[in-house]
C-alpha cells in the first residue's frame, strides 16, 4: 500500500523528525496515516496538534482524516495564524481586529509617495515583502539584511506601528510576537499548552518563519515533533519563510532524524529530469534523490516567440490538438509570475470562446470594477434601459438628483430611461432637465459610432476617465496598473463586432470547468496534466530609486520556477517571447537552460558577446563572434 520510504516515515518513533517530501511524493497521505496510527495507539485526539499554513489545506486535511477515522475526540487542526489567534484571545486580548491586506497596501502607497515619484504595484509588493520579512525575523533593523535602505525601512516600520496602534489593529506577525512574548514571560501558560499538545505535526514546514519556528520549539520541548516539507518549494520568502530551517533541522534538534520520500508518483520522467536539473543549482537545500515511478517519458517543450500574444495562439491550438484524444479543459493550466503576464494569452481564449478558471480567489480580471463600469457604459449606449442607467448614472460627468432615481424606480427596468424621464419632465429641476437633455444628445450621437469611437466617447465625452482618475487618487489605487488594464481591454474589445458580443463572450468563458489561469504561487499544492509557463524571460523590472531597491533572490526565483514546472503530470511547455507588453527582452530565464542542461539556451552563437541588436516580424540583426549578421526571424526562433 505504501512504499518503503513512506512506511519508514509513518512508523518512525524518534522525538523530533523532519520528513523531506519532494513534489508528488505523497506527503499528505503520510501525514494522515501518521495521525491514524497515533489514534490507533490510543493517543487522545485532544493531545495532537496538526499545523499547516493555509485554511484550505487545514480543512482538506481534516476532511480526509474524518473520512478514514471514527473517533470521539478529533485532533486539533490549525493554521499557525489560527493557533496564535486562539492563544492570544484566550490569554491576552479577547477582542482582536486583524488588519486587511488591502489596507496595508493602501497605507504603504501613501508612505511611498513621499519617497518616489511613481508608485507601482511592484514597488508596493517589494516593500511589503521586506516589511513582512523584517517583522517575522525577530531582529533589529541594524542586524536585518535587506535590499532597502535602513533609513527607509526604519521609517516604514515606525509609521506602520503607529498606524496599527491608532486604529487598534493587529496583523498576523503581531499575533506571533504576542504569543512569543507571552511564552517568554509566563512559563505557567506555556506549560499548559505543552501538556495539552504532546504530539505536534507540521505540514508545509518549509514555509516557517523565524518567529513561528521559535514558538514551535518552545511548544515541542517535551513533545513528539513530526515536520513535513520541502525546502525546494519554499516560495514565501516575502512573508519571512526561511528554508534554511529545514536544512539545519538536525543541528537545531539534538537526537533528531531526517527521513526522505524519494518516489514521485505525479510526473512522467522527462519532467522529473528537467525539474531535478533546475533545482540542483540551489545551494540552500537538503541533498536528496527524486525517482519517478512512471515509466512514460512525457513531454518538455521549450519554445521561443517573437511577441507575447503569439503564446495565446500556440496554447489554444495545442490544447485543441491534445483534446482530440480526450480530456477536459480543467486538465490544463497556464501559469505565470504576475497577473499582468496573462493578458496577452487571455485575449486568444476570449476571442475563441474557450472557458477559463482563475486559480486566485481574490483576483479575476473580468471582475475589476473599472472594466465592468466601461462594459456597462457601452451597454447603456446600445440599450438605454432603466436597468443599465442605474449602473452608470453616478460614474459620468452629468449630475442627477435623487428625484430622477425615485421616478424611474416606479417603471419596468427594461423601459427606455429617456422616454420615462421625458414623460415626467415637468417634475424635474432645471439642473436635472439640462443633464438629461445633454446626456440624451451625446448618447444619440455615440449610437451611430463604431465600437472604437464609442469606447473613446465613454472615456472622454461621458467623463469616465475623470471619474476613474478621482477614484485612483481617493482610494490610492495603482494608476499605471488601472490604465494598463483599461488599455488592454480597449484593444481586446475592438476584436468584437459589438459590446454585447464581447460581454456575452466574457460571461460565458468564466467557469470552474475551464483552463486554469493563475500565478505560480496560487498553483502550489495542485497538479495538472499539461502546464504552460508563459513569459519565461529574465525578470527586468528593476527599480532605480536609491531608497526602493528590488528584492531579488535567485534561489527564491528558481524555487518559484521549480514549483511551477513540478505541477505538470504529462506535459510541460515553457514559452519565452522576445517582446512582452511591447518591451524587448532577449534573455530567457537561465533556469530553462539549467533544466535542458544547455546553458546557452536562447542565445545565438558561442561567445558571451553574441547579442541581438534588433528583431522584427521578418528579420533579426545580431552580432555573432563580433560580426554583424542578419537572419529570417522564423529561422532564428527555430534555432534558439
Amino acid at each position: 500500500m505504501f512504499d518503503e520510504y513512506q512506511n519508514k516515515a509513518i512508523f518512525c518513533n524518534e522525538d523530533k523528525v523532519l520528513l523531506v517530501a519532494s513534489p508528488g511524493s505523497g506527503k499528505t497521505t503520510v501525514i494522515i496515516e501518521k495521525l491514524i496510527k497515533l489514534i490507533g495507539e490510543g493517543v487522545n485526539g485532544d493531545n495532537i496538534l496538526l499545523i499547516t499554513f493555509t485554511r484550505k489545506a487545514c480543512e482538506n486535511m481534516k476532511s480526509r482524516f474524518i473520512k478514514k477515522v471514527s473517533t470521539s475526540t478529533l485532533p486539533n487542526f490549525y493554521t499557525f495564524h489560527g493557533l496564535f489567534y486562539k492563544i492570544v484571545k484566550e490569554n491576552i486580548k479577547s477582542d482582536i481586529d486583524i488588519i486587511d491586506e488591502s489596507l496595508i497596501e493602501e497605507f504603504l502607497k501613501n508612505c511611498l509617495k513621499k519617497y518616489v515619484d511613481v508608485v507601482t504595484e511592484y514597488k508596493i509588493k517589494s516593500v511589503i515583502c521586506e516589511l513582512n520579512r523584517f517583522n517575522s525575523s525577530n531582529k533589529s533593523i541594524e542586524d536585518f539584511d535587506t535590499s532597502l535602505s535602513k533609513d527607509f525601512l526604519s521609517y516604514i516600520v515606525k509609521e506602520y506601528k503607529k498606524f496599527k496602534l491608532k486604529n487598534e489593529l493587529f496583523d498576523f506577525n503581531d499575533l506571533a510576537i504576542e504569543v512569543l512574548n507571552l511564552f517568554d514571560k509566563r512559563e505557567d501558560i506555556l506549560n499548559l499548552y505543552r501538556e495539552k499538545f504532546k504530539y505536534i505535526l507540521v505540514d508545509e514546514f518549509q514555509d516557517c518563519d523565524d518567529i513561528q519556528f521559535k514558538i514551535l520549539k518552545m511548544l515541542s520541548e517535551n513533545s513528539k515533533l513530526f515536520c513535513v516539507g520541502d525546502e525546494d518549494q519554499s516560495i514565501y520568502q516575502f512573508r519571512g519563510a526561511n528554508p534554511s530551517i529545514m536544512v539545519n533541522f538536525c543541528k537545531i534538534f539534538k537526537n533528531s532524524k531526517k527521513y526522505y520520500l524519494k518516489y514521485n508518483y505525479r510526473s512522467k520522467y522527462s519532467i522529473i529530469d528537467f525539474s531535478r536539473n533546475v533545482i540542483l543549482n540551489n545551494k540552500i537545500r537538503n541533498e536528496k534523490q527524486l525517482i519517478g515511478k512512471k515509466i512514460e517519458e512525457g513531454e518538455v517543450i521549450c519554445k521561443k516567440f517573437l511577441e507575447d500574444i503569439e503564446q495565446g495562439t500556440y496554447i489554444v491550438n495545442d490544447i485543441e490538438c491534445i483534446m482530440k484524444n480526450g480530456g477536459e479543459l480543467s486538465d490544463f493550466a497556464v501559469l505565470y509570475r504576475n497577473h499582468s503576464d496573462s493578458f496577452s494569452v487571455l485575449s486568444e481564449f476570449i476571442k475563441r470562446n474557450i472557458k477559463i478558471n482563475f486559480l486566485d480567489s481574490n483576483f479575476n480580471i473580468f471582475e475589476q470594477f473599472y472594466i465592468k463600469d466601461i462594459i456597462n457604459l457601452l451597454l447603456f449606449i446600445d440599450e438605454c434601459t432603466i436597468n443599465n442607467f442605474e449602473k452608470i448614472y453616478n460614474k459620468i460627468t452629468f449630475i442627477f438628483s435623487r428625484k430622477i432615481i425615485n421616478i424611474i424606480k416606479k417603471y419596468d427596468y427594461n423601459a427606455d430611461v429617456f422616454s420615462v424621464v421625458n414623460s415626467n419632465i415637468d417634475k424635474l429641476s432645471t439642473s436635472d432637465k439640462r443633464s438629461i437633455y445633454n446626456l440624451e444628445k451625446i448618447i444619440s450621437r455615440l449610437k451611430k459610432y463604431p465600437l472604437e469611437s464609442k469606447i473613446k466617447g465613454v472615456l472622454n465625452k461621458l467623463g469616465y476617465l475623470t471619474y476613474i482618475n478621482n477614484i485612483i487618487t481617493s482610494k490610492s489605487l495603482d494608476g499605471e496598473e488601472v490604465k494598463y488594464f483599461i488599455k488592454y481591454f480597449y484593444n481586446l474589445m475592438l476584436k468584437f463586432n459589438s459590446i454585447g458580443e464581447f460581454d456575452k463572450s466574457v460571461s460565458s468563458i468564466n467557469s470552474i470547468h475551464g483552463v486554469n489561469f493563475g500565478t505560480i504561487h496560487s498553483s502550489k499544492g495542485m497538479e495538472f496534466k499539461c502546464v504552460y509557463i508563459i513569459n519565461a524571460q529574465k525578470f527586468k523590472d528593476q527599480v532605480t530609486n536609491s531608497n526602493i531597491n528590488v528584492f531579488y533572490d535567485e534561489e527564491e526565483e528558481r524555487r518559484i520556477f521549480y514549483v511551477g514546472i513540478t505541477r505538470a503530470i504529462d506535459r510541460l511547455r515553457i514559452l519565452s517571447p522576445y517582446f512582452i507588453n511591447g518591451k524587448f527582452n532577449d534573455e530567457p530565464l537561465k533556469f530553462i537552460g539549467e533544466g535542458l542542461m544547455n546553458f546557452r539556451y536562447g542565445k545565438f552563437g558561442i561567445n558571451e558577446n553574441d547579442k541581438i541588436k534588433k528583431i522584427s516580424k521578418t528579420k533579426v540583426l545580431f552580432y555573432n563572434n563580433g560580426k554583424k549578421k542578419r537572419m529570417n526571424t522564423k529561422d532564428y526562433l527555430n534555432i534558439t
